[in-house]
């Protein structure tokens, strides 16, 4: 009998953590291996390129924030298989030069060819330069 008496109470704790083991975080599924925070380590070139030290990417849904050094910016982005191309809202703001490049005019979308794409690492290259980022946050 005394162990009747703790069924519920397991019955309730394995049933509560089955449906918090589902939850996902919104936008997680739009953004897939995209979503989260990702911290730039390295960046590789055949010139030398100045760039940021301390930068950030972040995507989330269909929207994605830029943050080189401790600053914000955002806008949205469009991701292919083997692409990724940023639009940010804030044209005056920034123009990626906080990641070595310079565009042609303020309102151009930043282009990138993703050459891998997995839950911890992310690299993007752009003409003769390449990007290392780490997922930092999920």
């Amino acid at each position: 009998m005394k162990r009747m008496k703790y069924f519920p109470l397991v019955a309730g704790s394995l049933l509560a953590v089955t449906l918090l083991s589902n939850c996902e975080a919104e936008g997680a599924n739009e953004a897939g291996d995209l979503y989260g925070r990702w911290k730039l380590e390295s960046v590789k070139a055949t010139a030398p390129v100045a760039h940021s030290d301390t930068l950030y990417l972040a995507f989330q849904g269909k929207v994605y924030q830029y943050q080189p050094n401790w600053d914000y910016d955002w806008g949205t982005y469009r991701h292919t298989a083997d692409s990724l191309i940023l639009n940010p809202l804030q044209y005056e703001k920034y123009f990626f030069k906080e990641m070595g490049i310079t565009l042609g005019h303020p309102r151009e979308s930043a282009a990138f060819k993703i050459d891998e794409l997995s839950k911890k690492r992310m690299q993007i290259s752009r003409h003769d330069t390449i990007w290392y980022f780490k997922k930092y946050i999920e």
